[in-house]
């Protein structure tokens, strides 16, 4: 049976509210949650405790990575036959061990599929070994782009609603947003997703500028270079910290997705 008490002994912590570093502290944990932090001479250890010994160590807030793409079945159509694989073939615990190593236990999946959420089911009642998964939908107007099943093409208003409420009954969390999509179906997929509460993430499109995504209160930009291809051409640092700003100033946050 899994022991559901941790104690972790003269730890030093950061807990990034302000730039502070809280010494020789211990930290209890029950139940998955921590219920105490307090000078380690003052605080008790609960009898039932597994004992982590953490002088001259250092606990941080857990980590998010929020660009992931994860593997699935609708990846397939990329490869031909002999490339192939299957869902049931993938070891998904061996893929999210070194998310969990690195202190990573929440990440974002920026095409997510309909495995996946069966996937996070089983993650979150304990039958696989994994980090918490934020699912997002990936949607697209019908230029060249990532095929179906991989992406959901729509081109008309009416086929982008539809597509975020089934994406909403599925189970979706999330409603990202790629390169070729109209201004209309984008208008529509931001709308219908506010009002079932589904934040919309990814791409700048093309058609759009970064001014109206901003406007448009998206909740993540995916990529800096999302914002670079914007500046067409022009790098400077007056271009730079304009952008910077606007972006401070937002209600947006951005990965950089360097790499």
């Amino acid at each position: 049976m899994k022991p559901n008490t941790y104690a972790f002994l003269h730890a030093n912590v950061i807990p990034m509210d302000v730039e502070r570093v809280i010494l020789d502290q211990t930290v209890i944990i029950q139940d998955g949650r921590i219920t105490h932090i307090g000078d380690a001479d003052q605080t008790s250890t609960p009898d039932s405790a597994i004992q982590i010994y953490a002088a001259d160590q250092y606990l941080i807030p857990a980590l998010s990575d929020m660009h992931v793409h994860l593997e699935g079945d609708a990846w397939n159509i990329m490869f031909p036959p002999e490339k192939q694989i299957s869902l049931t073939d993938q070891d998904f615990e061996q893929i999210f061990f070194p998310y969990l190593a690195n202190g990573i236990t929440t990440i974002q999946v920026m095409s997510a599929l309909p495995e996946h959420i069966a996937l996070r089911d089983r993650i979150e009642r304990g039958e696989t070994l994994g980090p918490r998964l934020i699912l997002g939908r990936m949607i697209d107007g019908l230029a060249q782009s990532w095929p179906p099943p991989i992406n959901t093409h729509v081109s008309i208003p009416e086929e982008a609603r539809q597509v975020v409420l089934e994406s909403k009954a599925a189970g979706y969390d999330r409603i990202k947003v790629y390169s070729f999509l109209g201004q209309e179906c984008y208008d529509s997929i931001v709308a219908v997703a506010g009002e079932v509460g589904l934040p919309v993430i990814g791409h700048i499109p093309d058609a759009l500028s970064v001014e109206y995504v901003l406007g448009a209160n998206q909740s993540l930009i995916a990529h800096a270079e999302e914002v670079m291809k914007q500046a067409r051409g022009d790098y400077s640092q007056e271009r730079i910290d304009c952008y910077a700003e606007l972006i401070a100033n937002s209600n947006t946050w951005i990965t950089p997705t360097l790499t």
